[in-house]
């Protein structure tokens, strides 16, 4: 047997393993490649959902300075309709305290509302007016002792540090 018919029996299966090494090579690549694009996607729904959780979070903000800041908040504002709006999305979005909190607030500007068409004499019959003073005053202190906790709710699904 000489050396050219050694390497004429053995050139198939060298080939062979040539090839077979080489598609190993380019789908490990592959692999890797894959695993970065995973980690990139996970990265980025993690950043749409910050983002679209701060946007709550200014909502509900805003929505406090507003209502607090004027004082006669009522449903022709449209500040105030598409706040309300806005944080009807917080059940999507985040979990049962963030979203008892947000609803609480909603609840508190509901009733300022309320008691401002009551104040302005929105309505024909007649009315507590001393009761809806009393009642809109304790949801103003309600929405300011709101405002000072704000961060803190917020802080855990944010990522606020404290």
């Amino acid at each position: 047997m000489t050396l050219y018919d050694f390497f004429q029996n053995f050139a198939g299966p060298l080939a062979t393993i040539c090839a077979a090494s080489g598609a190993w090579y380019f789908a490990r690549a592959q692999v890797k490649v894959a695993q970065e694009q995973r980690v990139i996607a996970a990265e980025k729904l993690r950043l749409e959902l910050f983002d679209k959780r701060y946007e709550i979070y200014v909502s509900v903000r805003d929505l406090i300075m507003v209502v607090i800041s004027s004082g006669n908040a009522n449903y022709g504002d449209s500040r105030v309709v598409k706040a309300l709006e806005k944080n009807r999305e917080a059940v999507f979005l985040f979990g049962d305290d963030v979203v008892d909190f947000v609803c609480k607030i909603s609840e508190h500007v509901d009733f300022i509302c309320k008691s401002n068409e009551i104040l302005f004499g929105l309505f024909d019959e007649e009315l507590d007016r001393n009761g809806a003073l009393n009642s809109k005053t304790i949801a103003v202190g309600n929405l300011e002792s709101a405002l000072s906790r704000l961060t803190t709710i917020f802080a855990r699904e944010l990522g606020f540090r404290p």
